[in-house]
């Protein structure tokens, strides 16, 4: 797998889960957070082994980063 581009995937969000994630090939790779006092705390970049190695972490936390900061 090449690098991965933020561009070619769209960001979801689960509330519930307190997750950010991608689809991607049917593997979902997620980013979970705990919602403190004014901010969002990022604990935990989970990326299924077959989606490793393409920047899709990097690329899913800069997805994350840029939708907070618009909110």
């Amino acid at each position: 797998m090449g690098l991965f581009s933020v561009a070619s995937c769209t960001l979801l969000h689960d509330a519930a889960a307190r997750r950010y994630f991608f689809e991607i090939d049917g593997h979902r790779a997620y980013i979970e957070y705990e919602e403190r006092p004014g901010a969002l705390a990022l604990t935990h970049t989970i990326v299924p082994e077959e989606l490793r190695g393409g920047g899709i972490a990097a690329a899913l936390t800069q997805a994350v980063l840029e939708e907070i900061r618009t909110r």
